[in-house]
Order: structure tokens, then sequence, then C-alpha cells
């Protein structure tokens, strides 16, 4: 195992949460994989976000044994509503979700892990991504454990 693995284990274990970000470039497969099998033992109903992941799906699901469900922007809102409050492994666009999380759609006491995967051309201010985290953050107060 990586060291840096290991350093994303320990930070799950500690906070019995999962936020990440990864490169597209590392072994993110079975990390995912594994991480998203590790959030599902702990609870009996889990809502687990991919994020930007629709061309890596496929993989991650044959290193694990869970299906994953595409939101895309074109379903009907209050069906992607209900597709959050039945929880699962969902994979949908960053936009997406944080249109979902500012329309409140989705409430982030919802979301048990979110796993963000960007390459490193995208990690930037022009993103939504410190919206997304900072409403993860301070609508998830489990997150602190």
């Amino acid at each position: 195992m990586l060291q840096f693995e290991q350093e994303i284990q320990e930070y799950n274990k500690l906070h019995n949460t999962y936020a990440c970000v990864l490169s597209c470039g590392m072994p993110f497969y079975q990390i995912i994989a594994s991480e998203i099998s590790r959030i599902q033992k702990q609870h009996e109903h889990s809502l687990i976000l991919l994020i930007n992941c629709e061309k890596r799906a496929r993989a991650i699901e044959m290193h694990a044994n869970f299906k994953i469900v595409q939101l895309t922007s074109d379903l009907m809102t209050q069906r992607r509503a209900n597709t959050y409050f039945t929880g699962g492994v969902l994979c949908t666009s960053i936009r997406t979700l944080a249109i979902d999380l500012l329309s409140l759609r989705l409430s982030p006491t919802l979301i048990n892990g979110i796993f963000i995967i960007l390459s490193r051309q995208l990690l930037d201010v022009g993103t939504y991504l410190p919206m997304i985290f900072d409403t993860y953050l301070r609508g998830n107060k489990d997150v602190y454990r």
C-alpha cells in the first residue's frame, strides 16, 4: 500500500467520513472501491457521491461489489432528489451537485462520502469545488467526529 493510501485510510477512520479529491493519474479505482465498501459497511443507509467520473465509473465498479448510478443534469429535478434520498453510489457532474446543494434538493446531512476526481488543470478557483466542500462541511456535523 502506498503512503498516501495509508494516510487517506487513517483520516477516514479517524473522522468516520470521506471527502477527497484524487488526481486522475493516481491508482484511484482500487482506493475508491475499498473506501466505498468500508462506508457501506458502517452505514445501513448510505449516500456516496462520485463527482466528475462518468467515464471512469465502470472501471471503479470492476474493483467492487456495488453498482454506480449515473445522475445527469437532464433528469427531472424531483427524480434526482428522490435518487439522493434513496441513497447508493451515485455519479454526477460537479455542476449538477453544486446546483442541487444550492437549491436544497440535496441535504449535506445525507452524504456519507464524496469522491471528486479531477485532472490537475481543473483544480483552480473557477470550479465549484470550494463551494461544494464548504456546504458539505458546514451542513454535515458528523464530519468533525
